[in-house]
């Protein structure tokens, strides 16, 4: 599915503790950079990415290559558990039992089976080089998550960050091509596979509170030690 347009976001600008503010042209989250329209190639381009996170199923990367190859690229597979083997061919055949899928713990298995990527994701992050750019298909899931464990470690509010997980919303609303959004009503696919998930991300901030009493607990046990150096790097 390719969307009529690419979306593409600076990380920057969201408020932080201690009256600080998350530095702009560090970090940009997008769609994926498959058949893109040469207005958006452009577009790509005139940013210098340096770095480009591919958070894409290595088939899914072979089938769709990104159109725009920065000096360095990284290729994380997320895993997803069982939502790695939802197909678009077995949806619109109406082969997918969607009761097997409980779509409030997607967020939840990418925080728990993903942490050596998370932890991989933030040490690049803190070395270079920048601009970078993270994204998997649509940006608001796999993409998501990341992006989000990042703003917590800034110490950026959830609502804040809530509010900017939000911000893709009216995007995939126009963007998503007519014929996704007649799939999920005429298959009866969940909703979520093509727009946001709020309780997936709600649980996300549960779960980091229950299991590892916040953001510095979980980086502390995924091993990442680098905490006050991409603080500094990603605050003004």
């Amino acid at each position: 599915m390719r969307y009529k347009r690419l979306f593409i976001q600076d990380v920057g600008g969201l408020p932080a503790a201690g009256g600080k503010e998350v530095r702009r042209g560090l970090l940009y989250r997008s769609g994926e950079l498959y058949c893109l329209r040469e207005r958006d190639l452009v577009l790509v381009r005139r940013l210098r990415v340096n770095q480009v996170f591919d958070l894409r199923q290595a088939e899914t990367v072979a089938r769709r290559p990104d159109d725009y190859t920065a000096p360095e690229v990284r290729l994380m597979p997320v895993r997803m558990g069982e939502f790695e083997d939802l197909t678009l061919q077995a949806a619109m055949r109406r082969q997918v039992d969607w009761s097997c899928y409980n779509f409030r713990d997607l967020y939840v298995i990418i925080l728990e089976q993903n942490k050596d990527y998370v932890r991989s994701f933030l040490e690049l992050l803190a070395e270079g080089p920048h601009p970078a750019l993270v994204h998997c298909t649509a940006g608001k899931d796999r993409t998501g998550v990341f992006i989000a464990l990042l703003l917590l470690a800034l110490r950026v509010p959830r609502n804040r960050i809530m509010e900017w997980y939000l911000s893709i919303e009216a995007h995939l609303k126009k963007n998503t091509p007519l014929r996704a959004r007649f799939m999920v009503w005429y298959t009866g696919t969940p909703r979520e596979t093509l727009m946001l998930n709020i309780p997936a991300m709600e649980a996300l901030f549960s779960r980091l509170d229950s299991q590892y009493g916040g953001i510095e607990g979980y980086l502390d046990r995924i091993g990442f030690t680098r905490l006050e150096e991409i603080r500094s790097l990603f605050l003004i």
